[in-house]
């Protein structure tokens, strides 16, 4: 119970925090990079007749997302040798 309050305590705090903050509009430039990487993967996928570019995608998401669940697992171990005291190498 005062473990719930102090949560929602500093939870509004920081909700009030934000909000008392200006808002502002992203520039257009950060806009860009994104554009150009839409009309690269355009190009791409218009050579999907010559080109396997659906399996390719795929291909490289599952490798990223392996890649991902693998660093969490890394990072998950790190934390648990650090609970038992440093028995473990997990680094």
């Amino acid at each position: 119970m005062i473990v719930d309050a102090f949560i929602n305590m500093v939870v509004s705090w920081l909700g009030s925090m934000i909000d008392s903050m200006p808002q502002a509009n992203l520039p257009d430039w950060m806009n860009g990079p994104l554009d150009f990487v839409n009309t690269v993967f355009g190009f791409a996928n218009s050579m999907s007749v010559w080109f396997p570019t659906p399996l390719v995608m795929t291909i490289i998401g599952a490798l990223f997302t392996v890649y991902a669940i693998s660093f969490g697992i890394k990072v998950v171990r790190i934390l648990i040798s650090h609970v038992t005291g440093g028995g473990g190498g997990a680094a």
